[in-house]
């Protein structure tokens, strides 16, 4: 019973519990004769979790308290202080303020070592040991935070429930914010923003309010309700601002709103300021997903992808499961948005995952994974994934993921040859004029894929002109080379301004598109170059265009300009695929990490898999790289695939 109690299993601790007690030396020996426990360097084990549970379950009430005080007066040395408070608070049966404070004490050292589950579980004791209403409360309300930080959406729900009632104002304000927290990520995105509104209307901390009106904002702008986000807007700034964070706060929010209303260059003057204020927050975990917003309209995507790969660094740091899927979200599209194929379709797949275990919405990791193997030309698993979301997507309201699962199936029929599907699927999403389409990182722009979808079909150019219109206006609202360049492109396909000078225009600013953009440049270029019938221009750009495709393992878009070679002349030499390319994108990330000279136990731990996976998926790795050991793994990887 003694050690059921104890759920740490040092055999000295028990022992010295056991003598408390007067039991005799040879106690436990039964317990180990029948295989119920088994005692190794210094530790006492069960042969199974469920048998100490079903132990513990069952002692008298009288029995589990006196050996969780046995175990408490065992323990000393002041490293032990976690411990024997936690075994004096189970031993309390009556409220004991005293012990409550140093048990609420224990569960905030817990937090700081990112032992949130175990936080929150302390905070609920605690709440549970109060004499005091007030004191009952704060401590529901931390346990109901710690839960959510562990990942524990559906017990926080349940311990905000438990508070709310009796809040005053400013509590009632905080819980709403943390509800409204777990509904955008867990439930309704149009339910959180109410929420989030509800309690900055109640909110008498400026942070605060500024907090949950960013979240209003974020969530407005998933649902598409622009002029509820401008209202925010409006709001936002009257309020005043009392801290370097909230000025950095009130900075996004408002240049959120100017990019969504079409007001780029008063967004990039907001989003500027916010990195700048941004400036010593390097381990603020929602300062980086800031940043991410704030370099997307300089077109930075090297800076956006690193401060997002920095907020999912920090998420595992902080043990925070709770926003370890969002930050994974946020690097998995910026990878892609890099042309990053394979390392996107990795993140996108883990974050997908740990959100599907716990609950979350997981909507934005399907629509990543759904474009990679769209642009791989992997048909069936794209069109799964993205209509999964077209399905899951309207139950939470969000109108820009459903637009986006169009915009990739559009993609997927451009990307296999069926350009008429792609064109009315493009078409269709390009018209219901979702703002975010333009700004929300993709490996393409949905617009410009519609233009070439008419195109390649054969279709009147006149359907062109209202994406072409759209791209125009957002290319003259932020004139960056990337926006020009996709313009100048899509204006060489469309013959509105003269294509050898529109297309040369388009590969002389490509340097700031990803290459998978700059890849498709040379090939229209050099498709039409050889409609012209000057093959021997075509063959340049055409030749170009494959060996990137090649490179990004886009091999449905390299087959592509291979045959445009063939046609132009020249026969493209056979490619034979790299001994990394035939690594999974699950594969290439342990490959990584095992690079940086993580063990098998950490890069599990990290990964949310069993050291017994990884064993096996670097056994298939060694398989395919034609190696034997782990040393030549680590001389031999590179720190990232080309793609």
């Amino acid at each position: 019973m003694l050690a059921a109690a104890d759920n740490n299993g040092d055999l000295a601790t028990l022992l010295r519990a056991a003598a408390l007690l007067h039991l005799p030396a040879d106690a436990l020996d039964p317990a180990e004769n029948a295989g119920l426990v088994r005692a190794v360097d210094g530790q006492i084990a069960f042969r199974h979790p469920v048998v100490r549970s079903v132990i513990y379950q069952e002692m008298p009430l009288s029995q589990r308290q006196r050996a969780h005080a046995a175990l408490a007066r065992a323990l000393v040395g002041s490293e032990s202080d976690d411990r024997r408070i936690w075994h004096q608070a189970m031993a309390t049966l009556t409220g004991d303020e005293e012990v409550a404070a140093a048990l609420e004490a224990s569960a905030r050292r817990a937090q700081a070592r990112s032992g949130h589950a175990s936080a929150a579980t302390a905070f609920e004791r605690a709440a549970a040991l109060s004499l005091n209403d007030t004191r009952l409360a704060v401590r529901l309300a931390a346990a109901a935070q710690a839960a959510w930080d562990a990942g524990q959406p559906e017990r926080a729900r349940l311990l905000i429930a438990r508070v709310l009632p009796s809040a005053d104002d400013r509590m009632r304000a905080r819980l709403l914010h943390l509800r409204g927290s777990i509904d955008a990520q867990c439930g309704s995105i149009n339910w959180a923003v109410v929420t989030q509104i509800e309690g900055s209307d109640i909110s008498d901390e400026p942070s605060l309010t500024l907090a949950m009106l960013h979240e209003a904002a974020e969530g407005c702008v998933d649902t598409g309700d622009l002029a509820r986000l401008r209202d925010i807007g409006a709001r936002v700034a009257k309020i005043g601002t009392r801290t370097a964070l909230d000025q950095l706060r009130r900075a996004v929010i408002l240049g959120l709103v100017a990019m969504f209303s079409g007001e780029h260059e008063r967004a990039r003057t907001a989003f500027r300021d916010a990195l700048m204020l941004g400036t010593g927050f390097d381990d603020n975990l929602k300062v980086q997903f800031w940043s991410v917003y704030a370099s997307w309209l300089d077109d930075d995507i090297a800076a956006s992808l690193r401060f997002a790969t920095r907020a999912a660094d920090l998420a595992r740091a902080q043990g925070l499961l709770s926003l370890l899927p969002s930050a994974l979200n946020q690097q998995a599209r910026q990878l892609l948005r890099n042309s990053r194929f394979s390392q996107a379709y990795a993140a996108a797949e883990e974050g997908y995952l740990l959100s599907a275990d716990r609950g979350y919405g997981w909507g934005w990791h399907l629509i990543t994974m759904a474009c990679v193997e769209a642009i791989w030309g992997r048909e069936a698993d794209a069109r799964q994934h993205a209509e999964q979301v077209l399905t899951f997507a309207p139950t939470r309201g969000d109108a820009v993921l459903t637009a986006l699962a169009q915009a990739t199936l559009g993609l997927l029929a451009l990307t296999t040859g069926r350009p008429t599907e792609a064109a009315g699927r493009l078409q269709e999403v390009c018209a219901a004029d979702q703002p975010a389409l333009l700004v929300t990182p993709l490996a393409s722009v949905p617009h410009a894929d519609a233009i070439e979808a008419i195109v390649r079909a054969g279709q009147p150019l006149e359907l062109a002109a209202a994406p072409l219109a759209r791209v125009r206006s957002w290319t003259a609202q932020l004139p960056t080379m990337a926006r020009r360049s996709v313009l100048a492109r899509c204006e060489g396909l469309l013959g509105t301004c003269p294509p050898d000078q529109a297309f040369t225009e388009a590969l002389e600013l490509a340097r700031a598109i990803p290459p998978f953009e700059r890849a498709r440049t040379e090939l229209l270029y050099g498709e039409w170059l050889r409609r012209e019938r000057r093959r021997t221009q075509s063959r340049t750009h055409l030749r170009a265009a494959a060996e990137l495709f090649r490179t990004l393992g886009t091999t449905c878009w390299a087959q592509r300009a291979e045959a445009e070679l063939r046609a132009a002349g020249e026969t493209a030499r056979p490619h034979e695929p790299s001994a990394l390319e035939q690594l999974t994108p699950q594969e290439l990330k342990i490959t990584e990490l095992v690079a940086e000279g993580l063990t098998n136990r950490n890069i599990a731990a990290q990964l949310f898999l069993s050291p017994r996976t990884i064993d096996y998926h670097l056994r298939k790795v060694f398989s395919k790289l034609g190696i034997a050991s782990r040393a030549e793994l680590i001389r031999q990887a590179p720190t990232q695939k080309p793609t």
